[in-house]
């Protein structure tokens, strides 16, 4: 359960990557059709940094939650817990009225 939640996560990010990369391209692509001027390059620049910050944000997104996944894999490991267990969605039921 915990690996599914990892590479729905991957997935998520890299799709808002390769987003930012071609609106990107772009913007840089029809600024250039009238020529290029300074204000052209600053806002290339500005397109830049939003790109590398939204990016560096999913990043941490990413990584913190994959790092709660581990802690609760390693909780579910040290409580004695098999898949089974950490992925029925009525844990708290004896076994025979599930």
């Amino acid at each position: 359960m915990h690996e599914e939640k990892k590479a729905e996560r991957e997935a998520e990010t890299n799709v808002r990557k390769d987003w930012r990369g071609a609106e990107e391209t772009t913007k840089e692509a029809w600024r250039k059709v009238d020529g290029e001027s300074p204000s052209d390059h600053l806002a290339n620049l500005g397109d830049d940094v939003s790109k590398n910050v939204g990016n560096a944000a999913d990043d941490v997104k990413q990584n913190l939650g994959n790092a709660g996944d581990d802690m609760a894999e390693a909780r579910d490991r040290m409580e004695g817990k098999t898949t089974d267990e950490t992925d029925d969605p009525t844990p708290d039921l004896p076994p025979a009225t599930r």
